[in-house]
């Protein structure tokens, strides 16, 4: 262990056509007043597409909220097929660098992390207002859901607030996750540009990977493609890919927060290829959040905004999505017990 440690200490210090043959049914979508949610630490669900990851990091899996899928092996093979050739297609427009030189001065947003990180990009040309934060939440043991989106003004305050209801109707398919929840998601961003255009995140943080994927193309760069906007993947566990094994990336962590004042570690797989980051969000957080590139942000910018949105291990835009559709939920459950 303190071997692999080393090693990916050394390796890796450092400051993601054809349309969809199954769409998903959407109940109405429905804004919903929520007080400020609590929360430490410890809150928030794994990302759902390592999930059901093996000890090892050998599998992928998904939270699928139970229930036997009804569709035969040769029909998730031409679903497969399909989505397939349309994730090629989408990849062919995905843009891993800044579309914009965000501004990340002024009042406003969090700063952590050690000395020289989190610091705003050189010659800074267009101000960062809105930061978005999506999540979905699952009602256990079914397959319904609530897809939420929130977004925090500078001060990390939710200035909007929505919500989804969905039942996921399409099969989950390791590597394709984003086929299966991306349609939940879209809606909430149809609304808010048709209702309150003016808070139309700058950036979105998705609970979710981005290029640190097995195709280089999870849900938040499914997401940012689509919207055509800016987007980074936050995941909870190491999805393994090109030969990263979370062992050792987590004993590397670990090296570099008891011995320096970096919060960031690469993700270099065999290949070379440096996939994100892991990412100490506070000084107080020992355990990393997983940032990758969705679209239209560089590896660099997604970890300077990541560090000045967090105050606890998950940036506070997926925190709060997280906490508030979570929250909902539950008081829909307490409801329906109280009827019964």
């Amino acid at each position: 262990m303190a071997k692999a440690g080393r090693k990916f200490l050394v390796a890796g210090l450092v400051g993601g056509g054809i349309i969809y043959a199954l769409r998903y049914f959407f109940a109405t979508s429905s804004s919903l007043s929520h007080p400020e949610a609590a929360g430490d630490d410890k809150l928030g669900g794994d990302t759902r597409e390592d999930a059901k990851a093996s000890a090892t990091c050998g599998v992928a899996g998904s939270v699928d909220s139970g229930g036997e899928t009804k569709k035969s092996k040769p029909d998730l093979e031409e679903i497969k097929k399909s989505w397939k050739a349309e994730q090629i297609r989408l990849k062919k427009q995905l843009v891993m660098k800044d579309l914009k030189d965000w501004s990340l001065e002024g009042e406003g947003f969090v700063r952590t992390g050690g000395e020289g990180e989190g610091k705003a990009p050189k010659a800074p040309k267009a101000p960062l207002r809105l930061l978005g934060g999506v999540d979905i939440s699952f009602v256990k043991d079914t397959d319904d859901a609530l897809a939420s989106l929130v977004v925090l003004n500078r001060k990390l305050e939710v200035v909007y607030e929505d919500y989804h209801r969905v039942k996921m109707t399409n099969p989950y398919i390791p590597g394709f996750l984003a086929f299966r929840e991306v349609d939940s998601l879209l809606p909430l961003f149809e609304k808010l540009k048709k209702s309150k255009p003016e808070l139309t995140p700058d950036i979105t943080l998705v609970d979710g990977n981005g290029v640190l994927h097995y195709e280089g193309f999870g849900l938040a760069s499914h997401l940012g493609v689509l919207l055509g906007a800016p987007t980074i993947g936050i995941g909870k566990k190491l999805l393994c890919v090109d030969g990263l094994f979370r062992d050792g990336i987590e004993a590397g962590f670990k090296t570099m927060i008891q011995t320096t004042n970096n919060n960031a570690m690469e993700l270099k797989g065999k290949s070379g290829r440096v996939w994100g980051l892991a990412v100490r969000s506070t000084k107080k957080t020992e355990k990393p959040i997983y940032v990758s590139v969705g679209h239209g942000v560089s590896l660099e910018t997604a970890k300077n905004i990541v560090l000045m949105c967090s105050r606890h291990r998950i940036p506070e835009p997926v925190r709060q999505a997280d906490l508030r559709s979570r929250d909902i939920i539950r008081k829909e459950k307490e409801r329906k017990s109280a009827k019964d």
